[in-house]
């Protein structure tokens, strides 16, 4: 009140705040455990805030949370004290991170010994196949795990790149349906067969909607337009030789297929060829027909020499010749087989030609004189006579010399060079006059 002052002076130490960094470990995942971590700085004591501030209770540098099928976003604060007990404080906020929606994009079924190579992911950035606890390897696409013989799950661990660099992943089964082949029996009617003779394929299958495709093989695959479950082949047959077809069953459900190939034999036909000892022959005398060739069968016919495929009479014979007595011309046929039932025919014709008939006839003659014989009918042959001479008919001779006694004399006839017929006469002697001379003594 009198005016009078006085001064006194405090020194005030001002002190920072408390500094610290918030730290998230684990991946917001649901399932998985997040951990928020106070460090750094000057901070020594934390407290845990709800986000109005409210004390949590928590204490300490950590604080730990359960991601679960309800968490959304997880939010609150952090206050620190430094040793000058001067606090700061910070908030944080974790929030869930979805994992992947993971579908299949392509997963056809297979069948039984391929591979499933279109099988593929979609919906995640990393995918890691396993067989039970084989890994794999990874990528959308299945890995190739070679071929299958029946229906197989594997396991696929899919991730994305979720919140703090961390990787959510959920776990996928990707299964593989493997459908059977079809069953495929492949038969040939016959394994030897002769050029130009039909051998039917027939494939049994257990296909349901069976479909066929049938191709020859014998050289390359040539894909033939057969579509029923037999095949004809005697188009295929015209030359001998091993041939092999082919036929492809597919089901007409799961478009599985099966393949099988058969294979057969195409034998060369016998050469057969007839020989006969002679083709022209006498009546009266045996035709032999025969073949040099071995087979393992021989049959003989008679046929029409204009038609050979008419069969006037069978033989009857089994072997490789045959010897008849034929009356008239006869041509002959043998068809004959090899062992693999191939067979081939040739025909021969026996010429028959008919003997001449010859009549001659001669008087006996006196000594001294000339022999007269004379044809009475040689059938149209041509007369071979004795030496001597004969008329212009060619039908009377008449003998060189005089004869002397009783004489044989062969004439033979022939009819076209052939069959000759020799006829022998015997001229005889006649008795010569005896004359009586009466002298009359009167």
């Amino acid at each position: 009140t009198n005016g009078c002052t006085s001064e006194e002076s405090i020194d005030i130490t001002v002190h920072p705040n408390a500094t610290f960094t918030l730290s998230q470990s684990g991946a917001a995942c649901e399932g998985n455990t997040v951990t928020v971590t106070a460090q750094g700085g000057t901070a020594t004591d934390f407290d845990w805030l709800y986000d109005n501030g409210t004390p949590t209770g928590i204490t300490g540098s950590t604080n730990s949370y359960l991601i679960d099928a309800n968490t959304t976003t997880i939010s609150g604060k952090v206050k620190g004290w430094n040793i000058d007990n001067c606090p700061s404080i910070q908030s944080y906020s974790i929030t869930k991170a979805n994992k992947p929606n993971v579908q299949i994009l392509h997963n056809p079924a297979i069948c039984s010994g391929d591979s499933p190579t279109d099988t593929e992911l979609q919906g995640a950035a990393n995918y890691e196949w396993y067989d039970g606890s084989t890994y794999l390897g990874n990528g959308a696409k299945i890995p190739n795990v070679g071929p299958l013989t029946s229906s197989k799950t594997y396991t696929v661990e899919a991730s994305d790149i979720g919140g703090n660099a961390s990787t959510c992943s959920t776990t996928i089964l990707v299964p593989i349906t493997v459908n059977p082949r079809p069953s495929l029996t492949l038969q040939a009617a016959e394994k030897d067969v002769c050029p130009g003779d039909d051998n039917t394929l027939t494939a049994n299958s257990t296909a349901g909607n069976a479909t066929y495709q049938w191709y020859e093989r014998t050289s390359g695959v040539t894909n033939l337009t057969a579509t029923t479950n037999t095949l004809s082949t005697a188009s295929y047959n015209t030359s001998s030789g091993i041939k092999t077809f082919g036929v492809t069953v597919t089901d007409g459900t799961t478009q599985c297929t099966t393949d099988e190939t058969v294979s057969y034999e195409v034998h060369n036909k016998p050469n057969v060829d007839v020989l006969a000892e002679s083709t022209d022959i006498c009546i009266g005398e045996p035709a032999t027909v025969y073949t040099n060739g071995s087979y393992s069968s021989y049959t003989w016919h008679e046929v029409d020499k204009n038609n050979p495929t008419v069969i006037i009479r069978s033989l009857g014979s089994t072997i490789s010749s045959y010897t008849e007595t034929p009356s008239t011309s006869t041509t002959y046929k043998l068809t004959a087989t090899n062992d693999y039932g191939c067979l081939d025919a040739d025909i021969i014709t026996v010429n028959v030609n008919n003997k001449p008939t010859i009549d001659v006839t001669a008087a006996d003659v006196c000594p001294n004189t000339a022999a007269v014989l004379t044809v009475g009918n040689a059938n149209n042959g041509d007369i071979t006579w004795p030496a001597g001479t004969y008329d212009a008919s060619g039908k009377t001779w008449t003998s060189g010399s005089n004869q002397t006694s009783t004489t044989s004399y062969d004439v033979t006839a022939t009819l076209n060079g052939k069959c000759p017929v020799t006829k022998t006469i015997t001229v005889g002697m006649k008795s010569e006059p005896t004359a009586e001379i009466l002298v009359n003594n009167q």
